[in-house]
């Protein structure tokens, strides 16, 4: 409690004890003289001449007389004492040390920009919490599975995420048997997403450290293992059906879709981790071969999963994701490809790429031209060349691959692209399932393709798509 002129009249134990002294040192003295700081003096005179309360939140603080208690923060507020007049005469200032909260915010922010890019990349939900398992922040993937933007969550406790609070106490059983030597460890149970849908989500714990080693947070990774647990149901409840199932090849064809289901969905997630987790030891351990092959073993499968989980987006219609890709790099890494089959079928391509050609599209857009290509080469081979070139016009960027073989009829164009359809006056180009994928997938980007008669005979496959 102070006067109007800023002079201490008393003070209660907490104040005197966060300054390190007795309550029996401030009476008489100005708070100014012993805290000098101009920018808290005039808020201190505008609450006496207004007489309105004056608030502050985490405002920081460097004691003069002691810097080396270094900058704290601090939560404080003034209310004006008036007397029967309605002039103050007193002030009353409260003081909520914050600095630990600050300083934890700050150093979770600094560990958040370092492995910021792994938390975003990562497939598997990432949930980040303090030590009372408040929610201070959640990766992409996480918002994805439950539903909750990071605005929706972020302060609330991970109780939000849970089943119920069974689930939510026992997962905190479980941290609390291993901060002891803060060893990460795998854990079961059961959440719950935005829409109320309930899923068993396998959890690794992480714990968070300072630069002095102490606990300051929990990194969980989630992962939805309703399809996995699914499949290995069906699997042991179809153990017996399905015993001679090496013998029987109908059998094998009846069992794809799942087996495509297992590896886009069941596989990903852990190759994901893996991957994540390689990469984090990397940073520590940059000379480990062990760790370097597993990383590169994990991303090789990433990108074999990806493939055919984009190429099953394709053709159901889905939304697939898009970057920016150098189209002539791309091109000419297709042209790489086919050099043997070319050559054993005494073929040459001719190829001027445009400098910087850009398009934002899916890497999964090679698979057009390595149709046009490989078509070429089956059936035009006869021509003994193929020819691609580029043009830009009006921010729509064209490719057409040539051939000089044997000219489609144009009765023909409106259904070659079409699943199923064969060619019936030239050379079947297969059943039409691999120009009805490239049709979607040039339609996923917003693209066209066609085909028309090249001079003086042979075909002019074409793919249309925006640039940039």
């Amino acid at each position: 409690y102070l006067d109007s002129q800023f002079f201490f009249i008393m003070v209660n134990q907490t104040y005197a004890n966060a300054d390190e002294h007795d309550p029996s040192f401030y009476p008489g003295k100005n708070h100014f003289d012993l805290f000098p700081n101009e920018e808290n003096e005039r808020v201190f005179k505008g609450v006496v001449s207004s007489g309105k309360p004056h608030f502050e939140y985490a405002k920081p603080f460097e004691y003069e007389y002691n810097p080396e208690r270094a900058v704290t923060y601090w939560d404080w507020s003034l209310i004006p004492v008036k007397d029967k007049y309605g002039v103050v005469d007193g002030l009353i200032l409260t003081l909520l040390n914050v600095t630990k909260r600050i300083l934890t915010e700050i150093s979770l922010r600094e560990s958040e920009m370092k492995y910021k890019g792994l938390f975003n990349g990562i497939r598997d939900s990432i949930l980040v919490a303090d030590t009372d398992r408040k929610i201070i922040n959640c990766n992409p993937a996480f918002t994805s599975l439950f539903g909750y933007s990071l605005n929706d969550i972020v302060g609330k406790p991970t109780l939000y995420v849970y089943e119920n609070e069974e689930q939510f106490i026992e997962l905190g059983n479980a941290i609390k048997k291993h901060v002891a030597d803060s060893t990460p460890f795998f854990y079961t149970v059961n959440y719950k997403k935005n829409n109320g849908d309930v899923f068993p989500g396998e959890t690794g714990i992480y714990y968070l450290k300072d630069s002095d080693g102490e606990v300051f947070g929990f990194i969980g990774l989630i992962r939805d293992i309703t399809e996995k647990l699914r499949v290995e149901k069906d699997l042991k409840d179809s153990e017996v059906k399905y015993r001679n199932i090496n013998t029987e090849l109908e059998k094998i064809n009846n069992m794809k879709e799942l087996l495509l289901d297992i590896m886009s969905h069941d596989l990903r997630n852990p190759a994901g981790a893996i991957s994540g987790l390689a990469e984090l030891a990397i940073e520590e351990n940059p000379e480990d071969e062990i760790i370097q092959l597993i990383k590169s073993a994990s991303d090789s499968l990433l990108q074999v999963i990806e493939k055919a989980t984009i190429l099953s987006k394709v053709a159901l219609d889905e939304e697939i994701e898009k970057e920016e890709l150098d189209l002539s790099k791309l091109i000419r890494q297709v042209i790489n490809e086919f050099k043997t089959f070319l050559n054993s079928n005494g073929m040459s391509v001719e190829y001027q790429p445009l400098e910087a050609l850009t398009i934002k599209a899916n890497s999964i857009i090679s698979e057009v031209f390595r149709n046009y290509v490989s078509n070429a080469i089956k059936y035009a081979h006869i021509g003994n060349r193929i020819v691609i070139e580029q043009e830009i016009m009006n921010d729509v960027v064209t490719v057409y691959v040539k051939d000089f073989g044997k000219t489609i009829p144009i009765e023909e164009y409106d259904n070659i692209f079409e699943r199923r359809v064969q060619l019936s006056k030239v050379e079947k180009r297969g059943q039409g399932l691999g120009l009805a994928i490239v049709k979607r997938i040039a339609e996923a980007h917003k693209g066209e393709v066609g085909v028309k008669p090249n001079e003086p005979n042979g075909n002019i496959f074409y793919l249309k798509i925006p640039h940039k």
